[in-house]
């Protein structure tokens, strides 16, 4: 992104990073329902999936 594109859009960008998605609230739900079921630490818990390659940001 060209540095005026970036600087027009730092609002939206900031908002966004601040903001917790239902991809977020999934995972995070996801990982204390692990943690629970197997009686460990949030901590402990370990994303075994790949992750993408190339990410949409």
């Amino acid at each position: 992104m060209k540095p005026e594109k970036r600087l027009a859009n730092i609002n939206i960008m900031a908002k966004r990073l601040g903001e917790l998605d239902y991809n977020y609230i999934g995972a995070k739900e996801a990982v204390q329902n692990a943690a629970r079921e197997l009686n460990a630490h949030e901590s402990k818990i370990r994303f075994k999936e790949k992750y993408p390659e190339d990410f949409e940001w």
